[in-house]
């Protein structure tokens, strides 16, 4: 019988308070108090408890969890690192918890990069990286909701004017480099390799064996490319004391000078000879499948994007 009456009691005041339209203006000065107390220690009690679930995240073990299993890339995980680096910083700086980042606090770091001078295609990597971790800290812990996610800051990505070298301008830029970058070209624009492929490259004979982007490839090259190499260096590693990031400086560097001499259209990157390489063997062959393999691609689907990103299609 009580809990009968206590529900029949609890259904009158349900009953009671939806038909009954309560404003602030009609309560008195001591109900309003009330009103106010109660929602300052209800404001007070969630910010409490948040702090003390933030207070159970072990930031630096979580981080450490997150850059381990984010990729197998070494330059992709230096990337990530780099980027939670920044946002360490400006967090230290204007004393903010980096747990407890709002979405205003991230939009002002996002702008804060700028400061910095950086690309807007390096400030959307720093981004991206905040975001992902912030992701992942959200499917862990309840009390995480990412920042970064919907934000507005984020630079927009430019549409990019993909130029690849003529045959004339090759044989221009491969004449003026010294004799490792000159080498180093012609064999991306023979067999489509990445820089980073160059510096773990061992030479067997006819038979190379190296690295890129953490896969291993194998092969063979013809006889002239084995020659060139074996004129350059007899070691089994003949560019082991180069680095990706140097091929890539030095040989800009280079470049950069004959474009300002007016003997080539644009400042070709390193990676510009990849592309040259991939137009050239499709337009000879249209055999995209063999394409696919020789750019290391991991599917076709993704070389069909190189190439309509080259214009080819």
């Amino acid at each position: 019988m009580k809990e009968l009456s206590k529900q029949l009691n609890l259904d009158s005041v349900i009953e009671t308070l939806k038909n009954t339209k309560i404003e602030l203006e009609t309560l008195t000065e001591t109900q309003l108090k009330e009103i106010v107390s109660m929602t300052i220690k209800d404001s007070l009690s969630k910010d409490l408890q948040k702090k003390i679930e933030l207070s159970k995240i072990n930031y630096l073990e979580e981080k450490e969890i997150f850059i381990k299993n984010v990729s197998t890339s070494f330059n992709t995980l230096r990337s990530y690192k780099n980027s939670l680096l920044k946002l360490e910083e400006y967090t230290r700086k204007y004393n903010i918890e980096i747990l407890e980042l709002t979405p205003k606090q991230a939009d002002d770091f996002i702008y804060s990069l700028s400061i910095l001078n950086l690309s807007n295609s390096t400030c959307r990597a720093v981004v991206n990286a905040c975001s992902s971790f912030f992701s992942f800290l959200e499917r862990r812990f309840n009390s995480i909701q990412n920042p970064f996610r919907g934000t507005k800051a984020r630079p927009k990505k430019k549409t990019n004017i993909n130029y690849y070298p003529s045959k004339e301008e090759k044989e221009i830029i491969i004449q003026a480099l010294p004799e490792k970058l000159s080498l180093i070209v012609d064999i991306i624009t023979r067999y489509g390799f990445r820089s980073d492929f160059f510096p773990s490259l061992e030479l067997s004979e006819n038979e190379y064996k190296s690295t890129s982007k953490s896969k291993e490839i194998r092969g063979f090259f013809d006889n002239e490319t084995v020659k060139k190499i074996r004129n350059f260096s007899t070691n089994k590693k003949p560019f082991a004391m180069l680095t990706p990031g140097a091929i890539q400086q030095e040989t800009r560097y280079y470049i950069t000078k004959l474009y300002n001499q007016g003997k080539i259209q644009h400042i070709y990157s390193i990676h510009d000879f990849r592309h040259f390489f991939a137009i050239s063997f499709y337009k000879e062959t249209k055999d995209i499948y063999t394409l696919s393999k020789k750019l290391n691609h991991s599917s076709i689907s993704i070389t069909e994007t190189y190439l309509k990103g080259l214009n080819v299609f």
